[in-house]
């Protein structure tokens, strides 16, 4: 019925009334009663709910593994339809990208160099 922590919480609630009985306190007093109830009713408490989350533990692992299942399929199922694609790519189109891809690389190198004829205009952005 109660967990390891729930065994260690009532062995020291037992522990405690033991105690105060041996030093000559009273445990059958109202207030002992009243106090003691408190104590067990939230004991109970605690114990049902620490084990309602370890009820609710493994269906989390499993939805979690079911996620885990499902986005690994797609991704699979992605990659297979990308590779078709990769596998079908017109070669007509290759070989433009091939014949383009030299200007495309003149270009970038044209504005990371910068344009001399423009430096006088550009240097004051640059520094201020």
């Amino acid at each position: 019925m109660f967990g390891t922590s729930g065994r260690r919480v009532a062995l020291g609630l037992a522990a405690m009334v033991a105690a105060a009985g041996l030093a000559g306190c009273s445990t059958d007093t109202p207030a002992w009663r009243k106090a003691r109830q408190a104590r067990e009713q939230a004991l109970d408490r605690s114990v049902a709910i620490a084990g309602s989350i370890d009820n609710r533990r493994s269906e989390k692992l499993a939805g979690t593994l079911a996620l885990l299942r499902d986005r690994c399929r797609r991704d699979q199922a992605k990659l297979n339809e990308d590779l078709r694609i990769l596998r079908h790519l017109p070669a007509n189109e290759v070989k433009e990208w091939n014949q383009r891809e030299p200007a495309y690389r003149q270009a970038i190198q044209h504005h990371l160099q910068g344009d001399p004829a423009t430096i006088e205009t550009t240097v004051p952005y640059l520094v201020y």
